[in-house]
């Protein structure tokens, strides 16, 4: 609802300036309509992909009064939740080959796509978790609801993690292999496979 006293002081404002002509009341309702309504589906989806918060809330109480007997089916599918309501999916690579492959598991899953994030991520190699590393990386730099970020599960030789993070850096779920001199699996085979067990390890099931 709009204030009288707010349409009177722009009024009085522009008249000042000489443009209080150009004032159009029904423009004005229709851009603070505009707003409530963008806020309100900011708040709404927000609302949606924080769902986790009050249930990690709860496990750390849990934790602390030493009363946590294990993982609950709500806290599953508030997982799933926030990855079905995740807007902004991104998938840190070089040249989408790994983008092409993970966005064909997301649509037999029926969840959203992903775009790639083009950044060099060498320095994920580097630390102890390489592919959390690249994760955070592609986090810090994007405004991502959800990052899916692929690479070295620890040093050299320990094989490939695929992870699922959330817009706060936690860990939702992933998929592992062992090393490719192992597997001998194409790096599209190996990608595909770790995404299906990240999702299906926390009850997500192919449509059809």
């Amino acid at each position: 609802r709009i204030d009288p006293n707010d349409v009177r002081n722009i009024k009085k404002n522009l008249g000042a300036i000489g443009l209080e002509k150009e004032f159009d009341l029904k423009e004005y309702q229709a851009n603070i309509n505009k707003l409530a309504n963008a806020n309100f589906n900011i708040s709404e989806k927000s609302a949606k992909l924080d769902t986790v918060n009050s249930n990690l809330q709860n496990a750390f109480e849990e934790s602390l009064n030493d009363s946590r007997f294990g993982d609950t089916l709500e806290e599953i599918q508030e997982i799933q939740n926030y990855i079905k309501n995740a807007k902004k999916v991104y998938i840190p690579n070089k040249n989408g080959i790994k983008v092409e492959v993970l966005n064909k598991v997301l649509e037999e899953y029926n969840l959203p796509q992903a775009e790639i994030l083009q950044l060099n991520t060498n320095t994920a190699d580097t630390s102890r978790i390489p592919a959390l590393a690249k994760a955070y990386i592609a986090l810090d730099q994007s405004d991502a609801d959800l990052i899916i970020a692929r690479g070295r599960l620890g040093i050299p030789g320990s094989g490939s993690l695929l992870i699922f993070i959330d817009n706060k850096g936690r860990i939702l779920t992933c998929g592992t292999s062992p090393s490719h001199v192992i597997h001998k699996k194409t790096i599209e085979e190996a990608v595909y496979n770790e995404a299906c067990e990240a999702l299906e390890k926390i009850g997500f099931n192919k449509e059809g």
